[in-house]
């Protein structure tokens, strides 16, 4: 069963030597109040394309994707299989400001 929430990222497998340490990342429903369930991802950029693919897919009639902010929110390590909490940081996404001047 998919989740509905639109920021559900499937999880993807990667060998050892692909990944040692990644970061954790949830996106925020500022209007909610809540995060999503988290994803990983090897870097900020790439958890920005995930996020923004994810917006991409987003019913916009519905939701406003400005609502939702991207955190990163901790570090895992794939070769001892450990989660370590970190404080929210925000993650810019350029999502924020995207209001073209005179629309």
């Amino acid at each position: 069963m998919v989740p509905t929430h639109p920021f559900y990222y499937p999880t993807v497998l990667l060998c050892r030597r692909c990944m040692m340490i990644a970061r954790v990342y949830v996106s925020y429903d500022v209007i909610a109040q809540e995060g999503s369930s988290p994803f990983i991802a090897k870097t900020d950029g790439l958890a920005v394309r995930l996020f923004k693919q994810a917006q991409s897919r987003i019913d916009t009639e519905l939701v406003d994707p400005r609502d939702f902010q991207l955190y990163c929110i901790g570090k895992y390590d794939s070769e001892r299989m450990i989660i370590t909490g970190e404080a929210p940081m925000v993650i810019p996404t350029a999502l924020e400001g995207d209001d073209v001047e005179g629309i």
